[in-house]
């Protein structure tokens, strides 16, 4: 009998391949002997046709509507060539007992069940103008019967149900384990049965997703459904079916990003998708869940996460027979130290709380499209709604390992072309940061949008009062990169070592003594001053270095040497102290002593306050790494009368220090390049990035002007200049002059210049550690290093990385970890 269907698509079924999914193989199964399941033949005339997904306008409102349907349709919809549209049909008969209450509401009992699968095959694939499809066919379908021993024949005046399915993959891994006899023939037998009634949609295992064919249209693993659909059996074994209507399920997602390859080299962009709203970790079981979860503990869980695929074909939706494979979407903490799974780690709910859920795609745009000069790299995410969690549900698009922005797109005439990162959430977050969009994908069903992002560097567009309300997404960036010259005005061109043992610390044009310290870089004249830079307060120097403050309750920093041994690695975060949208630069600021407005914590109480989570190099003590300006900040919001802002984190960067040629027996640390220290910061904002994850290697990339996150990356190095020894006569030390006087006096008879109030906070790094230190009188010289001034421009001409240059920071930033590897490719994360 002819097969016929008229099937419009919007985006395509891959091929009916693929890698192994999830669901576990359990316990003993009925059914004859052997493998193979009961067969029949029924003769199906079909007139079928596939409706198109509702195609919305841009998510992002700032967005300016574009054509998306003929855009979609001419240039990125896999037409009828290249694709392969077989339908899994499923066929259930509806039973004689009554229903049976399973999970959340009445199914078929399995003990009753008469429910068989096969494959509807096309004879002609044709497309029409328009980019539609028509299907025909004369072939009969196979039906393979999940119970029962004897063939099983559809009757006239029976009642039957008809399931169809376009997309999707059958499983290799059932594929895999029907055929191995080495199993039991049980579990060979539940493998047969889920390879005919498990529709796979994981991204992962369908070799097409994403890929381009020979016309260049690009195909997708997603699904369309006819639902369930009462049947008029009028003649034995016979189907007719007439307007037979496939509609797409879950929503689907064009993300069309725009390529920076003077910023990033297409090698290095990776883009994942991360949502606790949608998830493809999974796929359609089309036979009860409760003949192969049969343990009660499976059960249960499988119903707390919402999953519950009964067979009840008279609800036409076929929704709740996605088996969402939540395990493997069960994510550790960021902070999780151990190897502990996400599920592992949900059984210890009272030391993490609750499990958190992530669905996680990344695309690879250099494997995917090698060669790619449009520098657009087009791609889809397809997702169902994530059944039930507890937490709210959220949706993201960001660099995989960081570095880089990938900005939604911004009206013409704003001050960015693109800008924020892409973030939605269903309601609104506890900690009301601002930086969701709220939007609900449960509530479009079967929608297709398009997301236009670009990668840029980190970068928001928030206004307030006239001015940038979150400047320098990636606060290292706002150190100076070199040090300032000390008798005149203006930058030096590298960062080599300039030190003196002796004339206390003297170098020319490198180091200056406090007074005149005071008068040329603070004082009112300034006369040294670069435009638009400054002295960094103790609140700046949190840019470069840990500024990590005694409690929540304490808002005061250690002054005593903080050793690098001494910082406790992640879970447990430090609070740090930063001011991100405020410099404070009055003069004076004092740490003790003269009026109450010179205090330098005056401000402190209503700074916003971040977390910083730090790990150490396993190998080498000079080395450590720090997770940092995590702003959600659950504590310190609910302390009374503070009037914190959440930040969020709009500010989160890893950073990564480095101690180099600074006495010892430390090779790893001994490269005869200069005393300096290396600091390396990467933006990563909400990407997904673990602790875990900033220890190895290869997620940093070789320290290098190869590697392909270099611009991305900002690096900063600190030599040792003037005067070694400002802690001891026993260690060398880096020392920087602050702008805060350990006393400010007035009147007296102390005179405010070089000769009075000269006694300044300088910060001092060495190999042991970090202290906050002052001699009276400051004789000694030390280095000038100076910061910008938020309210510069960062993308203008007075930015650090605009106006300076060092010209020996490929030489300086050597890592001597690094030297001998050659393999530096970092896996991308398949789930």
């Amino acid at each position: 009998m002819m097969v016929l269907a008229v099937v419009n698509i919007m985006f395509a079924s891959c091929s009916d391949e693929g890698i192994a999914g999830k669901t576990k193989i359990l316990n003993k199964v009925e059914g004859k002997d052997g493998i193979e399941l009961a067969q029949s033949t029924v003769s199906i005339t079909a007139d079928a046709g596939m409706q198109l997904p509702d195609v919305s306008k841009p998510i992002d409102p700032t967005i300016e509507p574009t054509s998306r349907a003929v855009s979609l349709n001419e240039k990125y919809m896999p037409l009828a060539e290249g694709s392969e549209l077989k339908a899994r049909v499923f066929i259930v008969k509806e039973p004689d007992k009554p229903r049976k209450k399973i999970g959340w509401s009445d199914a078929i009992d399995p003990k009753d069940i008469i429910l068989g699968a096969g494959e509807l095959e096309w004879d002609i694939q044709q497309t029409m103008p328009g980019g539609g499809v028509r299907l025909y066919s004369t072939k009969e379908v196979t039906f393979h019967w999940l119970k029962g021993n004897n063939k099983v024949n559809i009757k006239k005046g029976e009642n039957w149900y008809i399931c169809g399915i376009i997309g999707g993959e059958y499983n290799k891994e059932y594929d895999e384990a029907r055929n191995n006899t080495k199993l039991k023939e049980a579990e060979r037998k539940l493998a047969e049965r889920l390879y005919h009634f498990y529709v796979d949609f994981d991204p992962n295992h369908s070799p097409k997703h994403n890929t381009i064919d020979s016309k260049g249209h690009i195909q997708v693993t997603a699904p369309f459904t006819t639902g369930w659909t009462k049947l008029d059996i009028k003649e034995d074994n016979k189907i007719s079916l007439h307007q037979w209507n496939f509609k797409p399920m879950g929503t689907l997602l064009h993300f069309r990003i725009k390529r920076d390859e003077k910023l990033v080299p297409l090698e290095a962009c990776r883009y994942t998708f991360a949502s606790s709203q949608l998830t493809a970790n999974g796929g359609f079981l089309m036979m009860p869940q409760t003949m192969i979860r049969t343990k009660d503990d499976d059960l249960k869980e499988d119903y707390t996460a919402g999953v519950d695929c009964e067979i009840r074909p008279w609800n036409n939706s076929i929704e709740g027979n996605f088996f969402w494979n939540y395990v493997y979407d069960m994510r550790p903490h960021f902070n999780n130290t151990s190897t502990q799974t996400g599920y592992e780690e949900s059984k210890h709910a009272n030391d993490w709380g609750p499990a958190i859920y992530e669905y996680r795609y990344t695309f690879d745009a250099n494997a995917m499209r090698k060669n790619n000069k449009t520098g657009y790299d087009d791609f889809y995410v397809w997702g169902m709604p994530v059944p039930h969690t507890e937490q709210v549900g959220t949706s993201q698009m960001t660099a995989e390992r960081g570095g880089f922005m990938l900005g939604c797109k911004q009206k013409k005439g704003k001050k960015y072309d693109y800008a924020n990162e892409w973030l939605y959430a269903a309601k609104e977050r506890e900690l009301k940061s601002g930086e969701y969009n709220i939007f609900d994908f449960k509530q479009k069903p079967g929608k297709a949008f398009l997301v236009e992002l670009g990668v840029c560097r980190p970068r928001y567009s928030t206004m307030e009062g006239g001015k940038l309300k979150y400047p320098w997404a990636n606060p290292l960036e706002r150190l100076a990169v070199t040090n300032s010259r000390t008798e005149s005005k203006g930058f030096h061109g590298d960062n080599l070592q300039h030190t003196n043992e002796k004339e206390v610390g003297y170098v020319s044009d490198w180091s200056v003594k406090g007074g005149q310290f005071k008068m040329r870089f603070i004082k009112k004249d300034r006369s040294y001053l670069p435009e638009g830079y400054h002295v960094p307060s103790s609140e700046d120097f949190g840019i470069c270095f840990p500024n990590i403050i005694k409690s929540i309750y304490e808002i005061k920093l250690y002054k005593d040497l903080f050793k690098y041994s001494d910082i406790n690695s992640a879970p447990n975060p430090y609070y740090e102290l930063y001011s991100p949208n405020e410099d404070d630069t009055r003069e004076p600021i004092s740490d003790a002593g003269g009026n109450d407005a010179y205090r330098e914590d005056k401000f402190w109480q209503t700074r916003p306050l971040f977390y910083g989570y730090y790990m150490h190099n396993p190998n080498n003590p000079l080395e450590f790494y720090a997770i940092r300006f995590c702003g959600d900040n659950k504590e310190a919001s609910k302390i009374e009368n503070r009037n914190r802002s959440i930040i969020g984190n709009r500010y989160r960067c890893v950073y990564r220090w480095r101690v180099l040629d600074a006495g010892g027996d430390n090779n790893l640390s001994s490269d005869n390049r200069g005393m300096r220290i290396v600091v390396q910061s990467r933006w990563i904002g909400h990407a997904n990035v673990s602790v875990k994850d900033i220890i190895d290697e290869r997620w940093w990339g070789q320290c290098s002007t190869q590697n392909p996150l270099y611009k991305a990356d900002c690096y900063r190095v600190l030599p040792a200049v003037g005067y070694p020894y400002s802690i001891s006569k026993k260690i060398w030390s880096i020392t920087f002059f602050t702008r805060v006087h350990n006393k400010y006096y007035v009147g007296q008879g102390i005179r405010d210049d070089e000769s009075g109030n000269n006694t300044m906070y300088y910060r001092v790094y060495n190999r042991e550690g970090i202290t906050r230190k002052f001699w009276l009188n400051n004789t000694q010289h030390y280095g000038v290093r100076l910061v910008t001034d938020i309210s510069t421009d960062e993308f203008g001409p007075l930015a650090p990385r605009k106006n300076q240059k060092d010209e020996k920071e490929g030489y300086l930033i050597h890592r001597p970890e690094d030297d001998g590897k050659s393999d530096w490719t970092y896996p991308v994360k398949k789930k």
